[in-house]
């Protein structure tokens, strides 16, 4: 590993690459790697395995972690027979003995394209930054986790906070340097930029999830649908939100009374069924209806989150979409070719 000292106070990894002695590196499994720096870096692995003896956390643990994290960065991936696969397997079953995994799991969570294309070796490499990036920032919350307990302690211990003093009692924020941005980050900067992301609350996995959900979005309602339900007018969707009253009865009518005779009985006529007719596209059709959700959507509007699989209960029309109203008695506009029509309910709705 060539990765020149970006100023850090300490940098666990050099620590472990050149500081233990042959012995112990074997133990962790890398002997064959040491890494170059241009500043003298500060503390050691004595004084660091010192400070988790007095977190009450094993040193030993810790170093399997961080050594799995140095084989997996090591890593390198090249095309063989129209296929990807991982020049380097022994690194790999080195980082999943340290870690106490089936090599053949540790293979599947890294390789998740095999064939070739035009990213599939970035593919390869982004899973393997993913996975280092996760054993990194669960290893760094779990020390800041028992480091926080140790401080409480410490604390109910005493009685009193001016030993400690209340703005040094409770670790909140973890001091680095910020994101890097170079052409090829090496491992140190990728984790440094992995601990700015959790600092931040930020997660590449929701991020990623949500671009993908608006690419879905984009190529199933086209952006002309998409605008005329954004300029819809207003009131309309208003209106469509409220629910349908219900029909007046017969008797209750603005229609003049019959004559009453004495021969006939009083007959109460039926209430006739709230049901309300569109035509759209030369075809009639009957509201309320039932559907059932075939793509996961959110309505900005609204804020209503609709699950495929959810089914809801379709008042009108909104341009290309559909004014419907969840179980839970939430309106909400989903595209038409978000839902599909449910079958007949056996109970619930009564569409």
């Amino acid at each position: 590993m060539d990765s020149p000292s970006r100023g850090c106070r300490a940098n666990i990894f050099a620590m472990l690459a050149n500081d233990l002695d042959e012995f112990d590196k074997e133990k962790y499994r890398i002997s064959g790697f040491r890494l170059k720096e241009g500043q003298q870096g500060l503390g050691n692995v004595a004084d660091l395995s010192s400070a988790f003896g007095e977190l009450g956390i094993s040193a030993s643990d810790v170093f399997k972690v961080i050594s799995a994290c140095i084989l997996l960065n090591n890593l390198s991936f090249k095309e063989i027979g129209g296929s990807i696969d991982i020049e380097n397997l022994s690194d790999l079953e080195d980082a999943s003995v340290l870690l106490g995994v089936s090599a053949l799991a540790m293979y599947r969570a890294v390789m998740r394209c095999t064939l070739t294309g035009r990213d599939s070796i970035r593919e390869c490499q982004s899973s393997r930054d993913q996975l280092v990036s996760a054993l990194y920032t669960r290893v760094v919350r779990r020390i800041l986790m028992r480091a926080n307990a140790c401080l409480d302690n410490l604390q109910d211990l005493t009685g009193s906070s001016d030993i400690i003093g209340s703005e040094t009692r409770f670790i909140h924020v973890v001091d680095s340097p910020g994101y890097v941005c170079n052409k090829t980050n090496s491992l140190s900067e990728l984790l440094i930029n992995t601990v700015n992301d959790s600092l931040a609350g930020y997660s590449t996995e929701k991020a990623s999830d949500l671009l993908q959900r608006i690419e879905l979005s984009n190529k199933v309602c086209g952006s002309s649908s998409m605008r005329r339900i954004q300029e819809s007018c207003v009131s309309k969707q208003i209106s469509l939100f409220r629910a349908t009253p219900p029909c007046e009865s017969y008797v209750e009518s603005s229609w003049a009374p019959l004559p009453e005779f004495p021969s006939a009985p009083a007959v109460q006529p039926a209430v006739p069924s709230p049901r309300r007719y569109e035509v759209r596209e030369r075809k009639k059709h009957v509201f309320p209806q039932r559907r059932n959700v075939i793509v996961d959507f959110h309505d900005q509007n609204s804020g209503a989150v609709l699950r495929a699989g959810d089914v809801v209960k379709a008042m009108g029309f909104v341009g290309d979409a559909y004014v419907v109203e969840t179980g839970r008695r939430i309106k909400a506009v989903i595209p038409i070719s978000y839902t599909e029509k449910s079958l007949p309910p056996t109970e619930g709705y009564n569409v």
